[in-house]
C-alpha cells in the first residue's frame, strides 16, 4: 500500500528541459504555488544540478527531476500540464514525438521556446491527425528583470492552452495574451 501511494501522481505541473530557464521556471512554480513540480532532463548531470538547487533553496520536497520520460509523465496529475523548454526546431519535434504516446486526452503541452508559428501549427495538426486530443501551443517565455517583475513572463497564444494552464498559475506566470 505504501509503495502504491509513493508512486501515485503528485506533481501538478511538468517542465521538460532543465537548463537555466527550465530549472528556474520549475523552481519558481514550486516556490510560488507551494505545489509539487516535476522536471525532465536527458542529461543526468543537469537533472541532479536542478535537484541540488531546489534543495539549497528549501524546495527539495516540492521538486523532483526525472531522466526517464515515462516516470516523469506518470508523476504528473491529470490533466497534465507540461512546458517544453528545449531549443527550437528538431529538439522540439523529438520531445513531442517521445511525449506524444504517453499523453492522454485533455493534456496540455506548451512550447516555451521562441518557435516559428507555422511549426507549432504543423505539430498541433500532427497530434490531431493521430487522434490525440492534446492541446499544443507555443508560448515564448521571457526572463523578466527581478526588480520589475520577479518570475517569468509567458505569452500564451491559443485560448485552449491558456484556459488549461493559466488560471491556476496566474500568480507566477505574469503575462498572458491572445496572440492568435
Amino acid at each position: 500500500m505504501a509503495a502504491a501511494l509513493e508512486n501515485a501522481p503528485s506533481a501538478s505541473f511538468g517542465v521538460v528541459g532543465l537548463g537555466v530557464m527550465g530549472s528556474m521556471l520549475a523552481l519558481n512554480l514550486a516556490e510560488k504555488t507551494g505545489e509539487s513540480i516535476a522536471g525532465f532532463e536527458l542529461d543526468p548531470a543537469k537533472a541532479k544540478g536542478a535537484e541540488a538547487k531546489a534543495t539549497k533553496e528549501g524546495l527539495g520536497s516540492a521538486f523532483k527531476a526525472y531522466t526517464d520520460l515515462k516516470e516523469f509523465v506518470n508523476a504528473l496529475t491529470t490533466p497534465r500540464r507540461i512546458v517544453l523548454l528545449v531549443p527550437a526546431g528538431k529538439p522540439v519535434d523529438s520531445a513531442l514525438a517521445a511525449l506524444g504516446p504517453l499523453l492522454d486526452k485533455g493534456d496540455c503541452v506548451v512550447d516555451g521556446g521562441n518557435e516559428w508559428y507555422e511549426n507549432t501549427e504543423r505539430r498541433a495538426a500532427q497530434f490531431s491527425e493521430k487522434g490525440r486530443a492534446v492541446a499544443l501551443t507555443a508560448a515564448p517565455i521571457f526572463s523578466v528583470k527581478a526588480e520589475l517583475f520577479p518570475g517569468a513572463a509567458i505569452v500564451v497564444g491559443y485560448d485552449t492552452a491558456r484556459r488549461r494552464v493559466m488560471p491556476k498559475y496566474k500568480g507566477c506566470l505574469l503575462y498572458t495574451t491572445d496572440a492568435a
